[in-house]
C-alpha cells in the first residue's frame, strides 16, 4: 500500500513527459488564413521614446472588430459588436513573402511571431514602429 503513491507519482511523470509539444505551424498563407481580433498594439514614436499601448486609445467600436485573412490574399475588416458611425468595414490586399515579410495594402512589416493562435506583425515607420498582435477567434 505504501508503494501506490510512489507508483502513481511516476506514472504521472511519465504521462507529462510523453506529452507532445506543439510546434508553431509553418508560416504560410494557408496557415495564417482565419478570423482574428487585434488584442495588442504596442507603438514607439522614436528610437529614444518609450513604448505605449496604442490600442488603449482606440474607440470601443474599433477594438471589437474582426479581421479575416483569406487564402486568396484579402484582409477583410468586419465591424463586429459595437457599431462605429460610419461603419468600419473594408477589404484590402495582403501578401506574404518567403522571408516572413507581410504586406498589407501599401504597408510592409515583419511577422515577428506566429503560433497558429497568435500573429504578431511589426510595422516599421522610419524611426518608429507599431507591433500589432492578432489573436485567432
Amino acid at each position: 500500500m505504501k508503494k501506490l503513491p510512489l507508483v502513481l507519482f511516476f506514472l504521472s511523470l511519465l504521462f507529462i513527459s510523453c506529452r507532445k509539444r506543439r510546434e508553431a505551424p509553418a508560416l504560410t498563407k494557408e496557415n495564417i488564413a482565419g478570423i482574428y481580433k487585434i488584442t495588442s498594439i504596442t507603438s514607439r514614436d522614436a528610437p529614444d521614446s518609450p513604448e505605449y499601448d496604442a490600442l488603449a486609445d482606440d474607440e470601443p467600436c474599433i477594438k471589437d472588430n474582426l479581421y479575416t485573412f483569406t487564402v486568396d490574399n484579402k484582409l477583410i475588416c468586419t465591424d463586429a459588436g459595437l457599431q462605429c458611425e460610419p461603419q468600419a468595414q473594408w477589404t484590402i490586399n495582403w501578401s506574404l513573402a518567403e522571408d516572413s515579410t507581410i504586406t498589407i495594402g501599401f504597408n510592409h512589416g515583419a511577422i515577428t511571431k506566429f503560433t497558429g493562435s497568435q500573429l504578431e506583425i511589426t510595422l516599421n515607420w522610419s524611426e518608429a514602429y507599431d507591433r500589432i498582435t492578432y489573436t485567432r477567434q
